[in-house]
């Protein structure tokens, strides 16, 4: 895959992209067989991470993005994510489900995402709004709240 113009200028935390990787074997998914990882990275340098858990009942399962969101809230205080790192080593890139976008969207804007795939390097870099073009931000939304 020919690097996009953002990975090659946005420095990559290699630290971050190891713990991801690692990860890996964290993660619950015996359904889809498709284990995520996702490290959030604040501006202290703090990792908050999460991994993907599936259940039987489908609809009962989380995202790895949701996971490291929820460790963030409870472990991240006032800090602002600066990065994000999803990692999986089988089929295509783990690009974010709508829903995991949208949350990034409401919760960190300006982050810079990461797609980890395989051994590779950054398969795809940009910021949220490359993820979500056109975010929900229905009567009831407010950026402050």
């Amino acid at each position: 895959m020919e690097e996009s113009p953002m990975v090659a200028t946005t420095k990559i935390d290699e630290k971050a992209v190891n713990f991801a990787r690692a990860l890996l074997r964290r993660a619950h998914a015996p359904y889809s067989g498709y284990p995520v990882s996702c490290v959030l990275v604040d501006d202290r340098g703090n990792m908050h991470c999460g991994v993907n858990v599936e259940s039987a009942s489908f609809r009962m399962g989380t995202c790895a993005e949701t996971n490291a969101l929820a460790n963030f809230k409870a472990f991240g205080g006032d800090a602002q994510i600066v990065a994000v790192y999803i990692a999986s080593q089988k089929g295509p890139d783990p690009l974010p489900c709508g829903g995991c976008r949208q949350l990034m969207y409401e919760h960190f804007p300006e982050a810079m995402v990461f797609v980890l795939h395989g051994g590779a390097g950054a398969e795809y870099a940009g910021d949220v709004c490359d993820f979500l073009p056109s975010p929900f931000v229905g009567p009831t939304y407010r950026q402050d709240a």
